[in-house]
């Protein structure tokens, strides 16, 4: 499939949307706003760069680097908690409390690497179960499972809630590459998906919970919860797709936030540990300026700063030979 700079585009807003989120310290309104359509894109956009066209080697193949690349993560969080505990005990005079060591580091990802794990169970489901076939009723079934699922008893533990809860938009990805969905998409006119989108902001910032995966049902109101959310998402993800959807922009911006979109891997798996330090960070600062104070707009610089530093080690590594670092689409490799 020819590389789509709108695409870019809209990935290089995501992976900006997902750092910033992840940083926090400033108004849990914005941050409501940001949950309330950022990672549904994004998974939307995981199902639509996902191809058909592999070969079953090729599809093995994405599945064991992808999970090499997870593994390796998940090992550098954890040498990274293990230096840092070690750091504290030493410099606090008392044994590292090293609690974070069990069994449990096998089956739950670290936080920020939830999606890799569904990735890969979201793509074993596309390839191996319904191979490109019965897109209606794999988006059906999704909706079914996502509704579902919540009332199983399992949170993090193999990323479950979060891999069912967001299946209908990777399965909604899936339908409209293969069913060329994307052109009708573009024949909304731009003035309504605007208005489609702020409306639909506005009724997501209206309702009294964030839209993350809830734990375990304690009742129904929390499966009515999940469709709520679920349909307001749906809304949203279809008109922030919508925008950049028309004719591609030339200005350096566009340019620059598209360039960022092909490197979401790099920016996706280094921020996880830039974010690990980000307390740190603030400390700093706040010795440096003490009248320093975090708030949206240094979030922001924050969130620049960080996604330049990964993009800049991705370069310095293919700059060294060993590969090209950039990818098709980031966490959601096609």
């Amino acid at each position: 499939m020819k590389r789509d700079i709108r695409i870019d585009f809209l990935k290089g807003i995501m992976i900006y949307l997902v750092v910033l989120g992840h940083i926090g310290g400033y108004s849990p309104d914005i941050r409501k706003l940001i949950y309330s359509f950022h990672m549904p894109v994004f998974v939307f956009l995981s199902g639509w760069l996902t191809s058909f066209n592999r070969t079953r080697g090729e599809q093995d193949k994405w599945f064991r680097n992808t999970f090499i690349i997870y593994v390796a993560a998940q090992a550098g969080h954890i040498l990274m908690s293990f230096v840092i505990a070690g750091v504290s005990g030493i410099m606090h005079g008392t044994q590292p409390d090293v609690s974070f060591l069990s069994c449990r580091l096998l089956i739950v990802p670290e936080p920020i690497l939830w999606y890799l794990v569904s990735l890969i169970i979201w793509r074993f489901i596309a390839w191996r179960i319904f191979r490109g076939r019965r897109c209606a009723t794999f988006v059906i079934l999704s909706v079914v499972l996502a509704l579902a699922s919540g009332f199983v008893p399992l949170d993090r533990e193999f990323s479950f809630q979060r891999t069912f809860a967001f299946l209908p938009f990777f399965a909604m990805g899936v339908a409209f590459r293969k069913e060329n969905l994307m052109p009708r998409l573009q024949k909304v006119p731009p003035l309504l998906a605007v208005a489609m989108f702020a409306a639909a902001l506005a009724v997501a910032y209206l309702l009294p919970w964030n839209y993350q995966p809830k734990v375990h049902y304690a009742d129904y109101e929390g499966l009515a919860i999940r469709a709520v959310q679920t349909v307001m998402a749906t809304l949203l993800c279809f008109s922030a797709i919508r925008l950049p959807l028309g004719k591609a922009g030339n200005s350096y911006l566009y340019r620059t936030v598209a360039e960022c979109g092909k490197y979401t891997l790099w920016i996706y798996i280094g921020h996880s540990f830039l974010n690990r330090l980000n307390g740190y960070i603030v400390a700093a600062l706040k010795i440096l300026m003490p009248d320093f104070d975090m708030n949206i707009v240094w979030a922001a610089v924050l969130a620049l700063i960080y996604c330049a530093i990964c993009i800049g080690a991705a370069k310095l590594v293919s700059k060294s030979g060993l590969g090209s670092c950039r990818c098709s689409s980031g966490p959601s490799c096609g």
